[in-house]
């Protein structure tokens, strides 16, 4: 006996499912790229440094001071939207639907429309993980923006600061 709302309402949630899965893995994509580019940015920052650091090592004047308190905290926001960064790539254990043995025999008892109210159940709750670790990834993502941008007007500021010092 075939019921159609119950199979439209599985068929429907196991899409939804899939948009959190496919999301899971947008938000990982992101995060792992702007690892990369974060990375490829500091080992930049360190080399521009290396060239110039005989103009502000050991500090001299106020500029070379203020160019020293910039670059340290440059180089703290670079770690936090590291940190930022990892945690939001941290492996999780993201839901899956049940599909074993057990489950066999379960529905080897229930009719078809049974069978599909389950597995809508079944698509509900790990819908409802996903979207916490969703939304905990997207958290991360958001810090780790704010922190590279952070980065961003502090490397900015030491270059100013050191290329004023350097004139």
């Amino acid at each position: 006996m075939k019921n159609e709302k119950y199979e439209f309402i599985y068929e429907y949630g196991r899409a939804a499912l899939e948009e959190e899965l496919q999301r899971f893995q947008n938000i990982e994509n992101k995060s792992a790229r702007y690892l990369g580019l974060l990375s490829v940015g500091v080992v930049a920052y360190t080399v521009l440094l290396r060239s110039f650091s005989s103009s502000i090592f050991p500090p001299n004047g106020f500029l070379d001071y203020a160019a020293c308190v910039v670059v340290g905290g440059t180089y703290l926001a670079m770690a936090s939207s590291w940190s930022f960064l990892y945690r939001s790539i941290t492996f999780s254990g993201m839901p899956r639907l049940q599909f074993d043995k057990n489950f066999i025999e379960r529905c080897e008892s229930m009719d078809l429309p049974t069978i599909h109210l389950a597995l809508t159940r079944s698509c509900a709750e790990a819908i409802e993980v996903a979207r916490e670790q969703n939304s905990e990834k997207v958290h991360l993502l958001v810090m780790a923006y704010k922190e590279i941008a952070l980065s961003m007007w502090g490397l900015t500021g030491s270059v100013i600061l050191i290329l004023a010092n350097n004139l």
